[in-house]
C-alpha cells in the first residue's frame, strides 16, 4: 500500500527556545552538530527572520487582479460599479446590440458553451485551410508508425 505524502506545513513565527545551546560553556563541546557558541543562535532568535521570499505574480495572476478591480459605469443611465470583466461584457453585448457581427457571434458562442459546458467547436478555416491540416497530419502520422 503507498503511502501518503506529508504535506508541507505552515511557516510558523519563531518563539523563543526553551533551552539554548552553548549556554553552559563548561560542559559544551564543540564538534559535529555542534558549532562553538558564538555561532549559535541566541535565545529567540529566529535562523530565518525574513522567512522565504514571496514568489513572483504570474500572468493569471496579474490579469486575475486587473479583472477584478472596480469601475464605475453609466448603466441604462445610472452608474453602476462593475468589475472589468463585467464592463468588457457589458461594452461586447452593446457592441452586439449595435450591429458588429463578430460581438453578437461571440455572445451567441459564449451562451452556447455555457448551455452545453462544452468548448465550442467554431472554426475559422476553409476547406482549403483543412484539406491541407488534414495531409499534414496524415504524413506526420505516417511518418511516426514508420518509426
Amino acid at each position: 500500500m503507498d503511502e501518503i505524502p506529508e504535506l508541507p506545513r505552515r511557516k510558523r513565527p519563531c518563539r523563543p527556545s526553551q533551552g539554548s545551546r552553548g549556554v553552559n560553556e563548561r560542559d559544551y563541546k564543540v564538534g559535529k552538530g555542534k558549532p562553538p557558541p558564538e555561532h549559535t543562535w541566541k535565545p529567540g532568535q529566529c535562523g530565518n527572520p525574513n522567512g522565504r521570499p514571496k514568489g513572483k505574480k504570474n500572468e493569471s495572476m496579474i490579469w486575475k487582479e486587473i479583472m477584478d478591480k472596480k469601475i464605475t459605469l453609466p448603466i441604462a443611465g445610472k452608474p453602476k460599479t462593475v468589475t472589468i470583466l463585467e464592463a468588457i461584457q457589458y461594452r461586447i453585448a452593446n457592441d452586439a446590440l449595435g450591429g458588429n457581427i463578430k460581438s453578437a457571434a461571440f455572445v451567441v458562442n459564449r451562451l452556447a458553451v455555457m448551455a452545453t459546458d462544452q468548448p465550442a467547436a467554431t472554426s475559422d478555416l476553409n476547406d482549403d485551410d483543412r484539406t491541407v491540416l488534414d495531409a499534414f497530419a496524415r504524413r506526420l502520422r505516417d511518418d511516426l508508425e514508420g518509426d
